[in-house]
C-alpha cells in the first residue's frame, strides 16, 4: 500500500516537474502575450529544476535541458522581440533527443533503460526497439513543431504545443505498451 502511494507521489513530481511550466507558459499566454509568457517558461522552468532537485536530491537530464533551452531561447526571444526563437525550442530539444538517443544507439548504449528501468523491466532487444520507434517519434515531432511554427499563428502554436503534443506523447506512451508486455511475457517463458 505505502509502495503504490510512493509511487503515485514520485509520479506526480514528474508531472509537476515537466508538464508545470508548459501549463504556466500557456496560461500566461493567454492572459498576456508571447512575450509574457516566455518570462514565466523561463521561471517556471528554473523552479521546476529546483522543485526536483529538492524532492529527487538530483536534476534530472531533460528537465534541466529544457530549462537551459527555455532560459537561453526565452532571453533571446525576450531580447531580440523575436518570438519565433522560443517557438524554435521544441525543434530542438525533440531533435536533439533523437540524435542523441541514435548516437547512443548506434555505439551500443541503452539510455531509455537508463532512465526509465526502475518502473519498466525489459530485455535489451525490447530496449532497442523501443529506443528506434522514440528517435522516429521525437524526429516527427520536431518536424511537426516546424510546420506548426512555420504556417500558423502564436496562440494557435501555444495551443498545440501545450496540448496536442501531451496528446502525442500520451499516445505514443499508450502505444509501446504493448511491446513492453510482449516482451516480459517472452522473458518469462524463458526463463
Amino acid at each position: 500500500m505505502q509502495a503504490g502511494r510512493d509511487r503515485r507521489r514520485t509520479l506526480a513530481r514528474r508531472v509537476a516537474v515537466e508538464f508545470g511550466p508548459l501549463l504556466a507558459f500557456f496560461i500566461a499566454n493567454a492572459i498576456w502575450d508571447i512575450y509574457a509568457a516566455t518570462l514565466v517558461l523561463m521561471g517556471a522552468a528554473i523552479l521546476s529544476c529546483g522543485y526536483a532537485l529538492l524532492h529527487e536530491g538530483r536534476l534530472p537530464v531533460l528537465p534541466l535541458v529544457s530549462a537551459g533551452l527555455a532560459v537561453v531561447l526565452g532571453g533571446l526571444t525576450l531580447a531580440l522581440g523575436q518570438p519565433w526563437l522560443i517557438k524554435l525550442r521544441p525543434t530542438i530539444l525533440n531533435g536533439g533527443i533523437a540524435l542523441a538517443l541514435a548516437v547512443a544507439l548506434a555505439i551500443g548504449r541503452l539510455p531509455l533503460r537508463r532512465a526509465f528501468g526502475r518502473e519498466l523491466r525489459l530485455p535489451d532487444d525490447a530496449w532497442r526497439t523501443l529506443t528506434r520507434r522514440a528517435i522516429v517519434y521525437l524526429a516527427a515531432l520536431a518536424a511537426l513543431n516546424e510546420v506548426v511554427r512555420l504556417n500558423f499563428s502564436t496562440d494557435t502554436w501555444v495551443a498545440f504545443k501545450t496540448f496536442g503534443v501531451v496528446s502525442l506523447n500520451l499516445l505514443f506512451a499508450a502505444s509501446q505498451i504493448p511491446l513492453a508486455r510482449r516482451s516480459r511475457a517472452a522473458a518469462a517463458r524463458d526463463r
